[in-house]
């Protein structure tokens, strides 16, 4: 017996639930099964629970955050006390965030989804929300490969991070049910370059879709509950999934996902005709300051620069590369 019989079987499911529920094919009321079922593929990668549980780049775990970035950038954070988080749709890759879709489409095809769904899918990739930044990082603190986004790593301490950008983006809301327009979440995600880890989760998404998809005339309700939570699915992996040929980023980053009900944008300015959203950078929360060889002559300056600037318990650091 399966979990959707198990439930179909209790007394208080009404009668035209269940006659909605019967009326499924068998890829329907399989895909109905393993959105209750705890041990089913799609529980187990499609819930935003172990999305979350995947994907969360826990503070508790990973307590310091690398951001390379250039002098002049440093300078121009430190002097403002803030640091800024770009769109994610202005990124340098401009087609990061339809990567997923392409591995999704790639599934569908090969179960054999209605040109329609294939359409509407297409469709979605201008439908993603729209009013998203983000910050990134890497747990590395002397990375060569990253050294080519700036001569200078900035070390920060991630739950200062977290706690910052909270409280700017909360609105004041005590909880998340207290959100609304104009508050947004905030989330650390660690990025995923396998592509056989990426294919394990999209393939049981895309399966529940296809099949809840070709049952929406039996049963309407629950099988667009289940296309919706499949879109959630696949916009959380949108958000940390990147390809394989870039796995030399070893990137970690942090969302701000900006609640509001159009698809407009809503940022703090523009620059560069570039939308941004800014955060305050306390001293506190810049614990070191790393120099690429690049830069090592310029120690004593920097240092001079931090003290002006407040900035007095900030280490500086050379790097560990030799060169």
């Amino acid at each position: 017996m399966t979990v959707l019989d198990e439930i179909l079987n209790s007394p208080d499911i009404p009668i035209g639930t269940k006659l909605k529920v019967e009326s499924l094919d068998k890829l329907g009321k399989e895909a109905l099964n393993a959105y209750y079922d705890e041990n089913s593929d799609f529980y187990r990668h499609a819930r935003t629970e172990a999305l979350i549980k995947k994907f969360y780049a826990n503070p508790e775990e990973i307590t310091y955050l690398y951001h390379y970035t250039s002098y002049e950038t440093l300078k121009k954070i430190v002097s403002g006390q803030k640091f800024f988080l770009g769109s994610i749709h202005h990124m340098n890759d401009v087609q990061e965030m339809t990567y997923t879709l392409q591995l999704l489409e790639k599934e569908f095809m090969q179960l054999d989804a209605p040109q329609t769904l294939l359409n509407e899918l297409k469709a979605m990739k201008n439908k993603l929300p729209w009013d998203v930044y983000i910050w990134c990082f890497s747990e590395n603190d002397h990375s060569q490969s990253l050294s080519n986004y700036g001569e200078i790593a900035l070390g920060l301490k991630n739950q200062n991070v977290m706690n910052t950008l909270a409280t700017r983006f909360s609105g004041g809301a005590e909880t998340l049910d207290d959100f609304s327009p104009g508050n947004a979440y905030v989330f650390l995600l660690k990025v995923e370059y396998n592509l056989q880890t990426q294919t394990e989760y999209i393939k049981p998404i895309a399966k529940v879709w296809v099949s809840a998809y070709k049952n929406l005339c039996k049963d309407p309700e629950d099988m667009k509950s289940l296309i919706l939570d499949c879109v959630q699915a696949v916009y959380l992996c949108s958000l940390c999934f990147k390809s394989r040929y870039l796995r030399q980023e070893e990137e970690i980053r942090y969302l701000v996902i900006k609640i509001n009900g159009n698809h407009d944008l809503n940022p703090d300015f523009y620059l560069n005709h570039k939308p941004f959203v800014s955060c305050e950078l306390k001293p506190a929360i810049l614990d070191k300051v790393i120099l690429s060889k690049k830069i090592a002559t310029k120690l004593d300056e920097i240092r001079d620069f931090l003290h002006d600037n407040k900035f007095d318990s900030t280490k500086i650091e050379s790097t560990k590369l030799p060169y």
